[in-house]
């Protein structure tokens, strides 16, 4: 028989661990090239919808060691609402015994992810405890610091894109012309100030959760300033953001978020209630259960 990891303590690690020159014959690129990445966010949003792809790596330093989690996700968002469809690739996430794509759906500032073939493989005894759960429920800025610092747990997928309201006018460069995904853009690389990115979200039209939540994720950072790298098409819309940050704790987060086929059917909605496994119930669960 093969040895695999204790389901119950592995999902909710699954948990824890889980966001935009002139030439002949073209277009001239506007020369406030901060100007342009302050555009971004709304002119992004207003596409409505769209696929989406991250990949998240989140390193933690203990002593000399460092332990990375990657989380890699594919699906449809609403980029006004976030609620979107997903994908999670299991074994991206280093749990052993873990593969193949998890179902998850992001509804209301939670994800759902269904656990049914986590369980199934399993065996008996698990599926069992269980019962009638069906879907695990997470909301990641309660489990997991760097998920809130970046404001990349699933309820948030583009608030990323308002970092670029603190971008440094003195720190943008243009780096060119590229292609994303069969798109061309112009590659930009920022310097997000923290203390002008407060204020920036204090005087916007967001709201007020939106910007306690974002101010949560920023007191997560170690550094005063960071940088990114943002790929914005014709329309300024953004393609691609990468970011790579230091966070409390000895954390490190490296981010690549792409957004294509703007205009997309996005139809997300909760699972019955009585199907839902919460993160408490679960770990509940793991503790009764230390060898399920």
């Amino acid at each position: 028989m093969r040895s695999r990891c204790k389901t119950l303590a592995g999902l909710a690690l699954l948990a824890a661990g889980p966001a935009l020159v002139a030439g002949c014959g073209a277009k001239t690129v506007p020369i406030d090239a901060a100007a342009v990445l302050a555009a971004v966010p709304q002119k992004t949003a207003t596409a409505s919808t769209a696929k989406v792809t991250i990949d998240t790596a989140v390193t933690a330093k203990s002593g000399a060691a460092a332990r990375p989690i990657h989380v890699g996700m594919n699906g449809a968002i609403d980029l006004r609402s976030n609620n979107g469809t997903f994908e999670i690739d299991a074994g991206s996430l280093g749990v052993p015994g873990f593969s193949g794509n998890i179902t998850a759906r992001k509804v209301g500032g939670a994800m759902y992810m269904n656990i049914d073939a986590l369980a199934a493989s399993s065996g008996p005894d698990v599926s069992a405890i269980l019962g009638n759960k069906h879907w695990l429920k997470i909301v990641t800025s309660k489990v997991a610091p760097a998920g809130t610092a970046l404001r990349q747990d699933p309820g948030s997928f583009t608030q990323s894109l308002q970092y670029l309201r603190g971008v440094d006018k003195n720190g943008v460069k243009t780096l060119g012309k590229e292609t994303v995904r069969g798109t061309e853009t112009t590659h930009y690389q920022a310097d997000v100030d923290l203390a002008l990115l407060r204020k920036q979200l204090g005087t916007s039209d967001l709201t007020p959760d939106v910007k306690r939540l974002m101010e949560q994720g920023l007191n997560q950072f170690s550094t005063k300033s960071f940088r990114l790298d943002v790929w914005v098409d014709s329309d300024g819309r953004m393609r691609r953001q990468h970011m790579d940050l230091p966070v409390q704790a000895g954390t490190s987060v490296s981010m690549t978020l792409d957004l294509y086929d703007f205009g997309v059917k996005v139809q997300a909605s909760a699972p019955p209630a009585d199907q839902v496994l919460d993160m408490s119930e679960l770990q509940a669960l793991a503790q009764t259960h230390p060898n399920a």
